[in-house]
């Protein structure tokens, strides 16, 4: 089969193309019934040489250019299996081309994290259905080493029939905001490919410019800037949630907002009051305020920094941020120890108080005991000399009186004596009476006639 250069074959699906051959190879959008080749989409035939004495027949749509990924190019593919030491992937878009069909890529267990290789789990990284970014090593095998690949979608294992995409929450940890349960993932902190690009070849030595990396922040994370003449407002947009309280840092000249995968920082070219200066965080934004010393217009409020002074700057900002810490600790435990010294020294004012009021109230005691054993001296002992009063003589003169003593009861008999004769009845029941009259009736003694037991009773 051949065809003129510029000549332009248009072809419909199932339209028949050419007959099988051995020096003719199937392309894409193509297949093979009874001996002949077929279209199976709408589209431009396109016959390309390939190797020796070979061609390969495939339909594209008007515009298209086959792309195959190469290595070094940032791929997105779709997770389909999970193994405990590798996973499978089918790539669907290279860069930021969509494929029309998918290549399969390998993800291995070693080239899923850049540190701590050996203690990584790919089912608590990864999960059949989630949608990574991953850079192309060798030969179809994938990498998800760096810190900007990773998983960027991905479903609970509970909801994905709500197709509701989880967010992240953390570096390996991502959450569904309906149900709000949390999932091991390794996330993705997302960047456009340039920005990714441009980190791989600051890690090989190159440096980027101030410009640049104020042009990637801006575009990764949504942040307003406003000042006036007393102070500086940013509004950080938080798209996802916040489940822990964010690690922010405010410096006379820095500022650090981290709350993963959202960090900003910046050093500011003027100082700032530190104290005055605060942090809000709302539902879907964090406000800063940084209260200025000297008011007034900045006229640049950020110093642009090469990647030099920016590490420099960091080691300073951190060997500050531990002194610090260090003060602020030992302030702490300067305050515990005064206030437990305090809470002694109350203690044993207490126990002295207490101490002092008990020995207070057992000398009042024997005080009192005293003085009442004295009273009783004196008036049991009154004085020989002093005649008995008035009163105390009628008394000492009154004769006592004792009631007289009731009679003792003798010994005798007894008597008891009935006025009436004692008589007991015993009812009879129903059935004797009824009993008694047909006996009567059939001749019998007379029912009235006292029993033996009768007359002995009486």
């Amino acid at each position: 089969m051949s065809a003129q250069p510029d000549e332009t074959i248009v072809c419909l699906p199932g339209e028949r193309l050419c007959r099988t051959e051995d020096n003719i190879v199937l392309g894409i959008g193509t297949y093979e019934q009874n001996g002949y080749i077929y279209a199976s989409k709408s589209g431009i035939v396109n016959i390309e040489e390939s190797g020796e004495n070979c061609q390969v027949v495939s339909v594209h749509k008007p515009g298209f250019h086959l792309t195959i990924p190469a290595t070094g190019d940032v791929v997105t593919a779709r997770v389909l299996v999970t193994t405990p030491k590798f996973v499978k992937c089918a790539i669907f878009c290279v860069r930021n081309v969509l494929l029309e069909s998918s290549y399969r890529g390998l993800l291995r267990k070693e080239d899923v994290r850049e540190t701590e290789k050996d203690r990584v789990d790919i089912y608590k990284s990864f999960k059949p259905g989630d949608v990574i970014l991953a850079r192309l090593d060798q030969s179809f095998l994938l990498t998800t080493a760096e810190n900007e690949l990773g998983v960027v979608i991905a479903y609970a294992s509970d909801a994905r029939k709500t197709r509701v995409p989880m967010v992240p929450v953390g570096w390996s940890e991502m959450q569904c905001p309906h149900t709000t349960i949390k999932e091991p993932r390794k996330v993705a902190k997302v960047l456009p490919e340039s920005s990714i690009n441009a980190s791989r070849s600051n890690s090989r030595g190159a440096t980027a410019t101030p410009a640049q990396t104020d042009r990637e922040s801006k575009q990764l994370i949504m942040v307003q800037i406003s000042q006036t003449e007393e102070d500086i407002k940013i509004s950080i947009e938080l798209n996802r949630l916040v489940t822990r309280k964010p690690d922010v840092v405010l410096l006379p000249q820095y500022l650090k907002f981290n709350n993963p995968p959202i960090f900003f920082e910046r050093h500011l070219a003027q100082e700032i009051d530190e104290m005055a200066s605060f942090c809000r965080i709302f539902k879907n934004e964090a406000r800063i305020v940084l209260v200025k010393k000297e008011k007034g217009f900045w006229p640049e409020m950020f110093q642009k920094l090469d990647k030099e002074a920016l590490l420099q700057k960091r080691l300073e900002i951190a060997d500050l941020i531990v002194e610090r810490n260090k003060q602020r600790d030992e302030k702490a435990v300067e305050r515990y120890e005064n206030k437990r010294r305090a809470e002694i020294e109350k203690e044993i004012k207490r126990e002295t108080a207490m101490r002092d009021r008990v020995k207070q109230f057992q000398e009042n005691s024997v005080r009192e005991a005293l003085v009442v054993d004295v009273r009783k001296e004196a008036n049991a002992a009154p004085s020989k000399l002093d005649p008995p009063s008035s009163v105390a003589a009628s008394r000492l003169a009154t004769p006592l009186m004792r009631p007289p003593m009731s009679s003792v009861r003798g010994g005798g008999r007894i008597t008891v004596s009935f006025t009436s004769q004692h008589k007991r009845e015993t009812p009879k029941r129903e059935s004797q009476a009824t009993m008694e009259k047909a006996y009567a009736a059939a001749g019998g003694p007379n029912a009235n006639v006292q029993s033996p037991m009768e007359s002995l009773d009486e």
